[in-house]
């Protein structure tokens, strides 16, 4: 019976293990589409926050996430367990957190590349405008300003934009106004057509009225209308061949002025002679012009002969006043216009110009490098670094003058590089003033000398005193030497030799150790020879001897001890002196041997007596 329930106990234990989870599988499934909703929102929102992002890059994500959404929900329906369902939604949260992206560029990155390409932009469409043959110079001008104001303000519109749709939007809204500004002028064959009937219209114009002149004879009414045809010809040849809006203008502007001039009118004499001034200032005008724009002549060149023109000018205007007939009017105006023309001559070639110019600076600097060599005031040194500014200057100045584009570029560059090369040359300080200096130089270096022989405890007063009076006499030397020199090369010579036998002059003594030792010898043997002297002595007793010996060793020791305690040359010598003199003075001889003999004999006698 109990293994029976034990049996039972244990199955229904067994049996009571297995569990289903708490939610059906639809609704695990129900859950994870809505973890997957959840995540999709979310990442919607980052995405629509993000202000690197365009609106296109936006929806590009949102698609993206929505797309990855419905995989996985499908996938989440598609699976046959619980564990499925997790895997389905754990992968959908991660693929759909991984789609929001900002851009690469950070806003003020994507603003600079904007306001970049609105730059680039503008620079292309002012080179267009620039390039545009439909165009005058006043029409381009305006366009280019007008972009310039289109760019500025995309820029501010950039530089203001919150998100990158906004900077999207004004980069596109600025490049489109941009290009707005360039609008072509009508076609060059319509500007052409227009420009050619204009000039035929003058010209129709001015035949008229010299048709219509009754103070014209024939042939001046011929002569004036042919004149008209040849510009009006000449004018239309030349507009034809124009290649831009500029030149159809600048052809009509200039036509219309030539065509007009023809007409001379010959009802009052008055009127022709204003033509006619009006026609030799447009000469000397004319003229001006071409001397103003010949590269070959200078300012001084051009001043000249506009002043001849000018001359010419009044001239010309006074013979008009005083015409008295419209043929003596035509006469003088024409010979106005020859003296007028023949005034301008051209200069001479500009590389024979600038030949010349460096053949000029070439002889300047000559001349100054010769007068650099033979300026006494300066030294071999002084005279070569000159030369080399010299040459460096020569240098440049012909670069420059190779470099000229005119003729007054040449003259003023020659001008100014003559002056150049010619300002190298420094003249030095006066001579004497030189040698002052250079006397100065030697006093100094005599001072110093002296100053290190006084101060060397190597030698004696009277070796110092000698030294001294050597570098007196070495500074005598230079000082003439210096004072007969010629030039600066000279007296700084005299320096450099002068100081060099100054300074020999000071020559220190043996040293100190080796000057003591030498003395101390002497005082030893000033002391034995003392010692020597007593011992021989015949006057003084063994006693006496013995104390004299004992005081010249005294004096040995006290004038040994002097010496080495002396601190210079001077003091050694002056201590072998007293202690030669102390050591010298111990010994005293005694009374003369006959009166000590006499002395002895009175003493004996003495005795004897008593």
């Amino acid at each position: 019976q109990g293994v029976e329930d034990a049996k039972n106990t244990g199955v229904q234990t067994i049996n009571a293990i297995p569990q289903s989870a708490a939610k059906s599988l639809d609704d695990q499934k129900n859950d994870a589409k809505q973890a997957i909703e959840t995540a999709k929102q979310a990442a919607i929102d980052k995405i629509n926050n993000d202000k690197t992002l365009t609106d296109a890059a936006k929806q590009a994500q949102r698609q993206q996430v929505t797309d990855a959404a419905t995989q996985a929900a499908k996938n989440i329906g598609d699976a046959t367990d619980a564990q499925g369902v997790e895997d389905a939604k754990n992968t959908g949260v991660q693929t759909i957190n991984a789609i929001p992206q900002s851009a690469a560029k950070s806003l003020d990155d994507q603003k600079n590349d904007a306001k970049q390409a609105i730059a680039d932009e503008a620079a292309k469409v002012k080179q267009d405008i620039a390039n545009d043959a439909t165009l005058n110079d006043k029409q381009k001008a305006a366009q280019q300003q007008n972009v310039d104001a289109e760019a500025k303000k995309a820029t501010d519109a950039i530089n203001g934009a919150q998100n990158a749709q906004a900077i999207q939007d004004a980069t596109a809204a600025g490049v489109k106004a941009v290009d707005e500004q360039h609008g072509s002028g009508k076609s060059l064959e319509d500007q052409k057509s227009a420009a050619v009937k204009r000039v035929n219209e003058e010209a129709s114009i001015i035949i008229a009225a010299i048709d219509d002149d009754i103070t014209l004879t024939n042939e001046q009414k011929t002569i004036q209308k042919h004149g008209v045809a040849n510009n009006a010809r000449i004018a239309v040849n030349g507009i034809n061949a124009a290649t831009n809006a500029q030149s159809i203008q600048d052809l009509t502007t200039s036509a219309i002025t030539a065509i007009d001039a023809q007409y001379v009118a010959g009802d009052a004499l008055s009127r022709q002679k204003d033509a006619a001034k009006r026609e030799i200032d447009q000469e000397s005008k004319d003229i001006k012009a071409k001397i103003d724009q010949d590269l070959s002549l200078t300012d001084g060149d051009k001043i000249q002969q506009i002043k001849i023109i000018e001359s010419a000018t009044i001239d010309a205007k006074a013979s008009i006043d005083n015409a008295e007939n419209a043929q003596d009017v035509k006469k003088v105006t024409i010979a106005g216009k020859v003296v007028i023309d023949k005034a301008y001559q051209t200069g001479m070639a500009l590389s024979d110009q600038k030949d010349a110019a460096k053949k000029e600076i070439d002889e300047v600097a000559k001349a100054t490098k010769k007068a650099i060599a033979d300026d006494v005031t300066l030294t071999d040194e002084q005279k070569a670094t000159q030369v080399q500014a010299i040459n460096r200057v020569v240098t440049t100045v012909r670069e420059a003058i190779n470099q000229a584009k005119t003729g007054q570029e040449v003259k003023s560059t020659t001008i100014q590089g003559k002056r150049d090369v010619e300002e190298q040359h420094q003249v030095g300080l006066p001579l004497d003033s030189q040698k002052a200096s250079a006397l100065q130089a030697l006093v100094s270096e005599a001072t110093k000398v002296k100053t290190a022989i006084d101060q060397d405890v190597t030698l004696t007063d009277k070796q110092k005193e000698a030294q001294k009076s050597n570098v007196d006499a070495a500074v005598k030397q230079a000082t003439d030497k210096v004072q007969g020199a010629t030039n600066a090369q000279g007296i700084q010579d005299q320096v450099v030799v002068g100081n060099k036998e100054i300074g020999d002059q000071h020559v220190a003594g043996k040293p100190l150790e080796d000057q003591k030792q030498a003395a101390l010898n002497e005082i030893t043997k000033q002391g034995n020879e003392a010692k020597k002297a007593i011992d021989q002595d015949a006057t003084l007793t063994d006693k006496q001897k013995e104390a004299q010996k004992s005081n010249v060793d005294a004096a040995v020791k006290q004038a040994t001890d002097k010496v080495q305690g002396a601190t210079n040359a001077q003091g050694i010598q002056d201590q072998v002196v007293v202690g030669n003199k102390e050591i010298g003075d111990q010994h005293v001889a005694g009374k003369p041997l006959e009166d000590q003999k006499q002395a002895a004999l009175n003493e004996i006698t003495k005795q004897g007596n008593e």
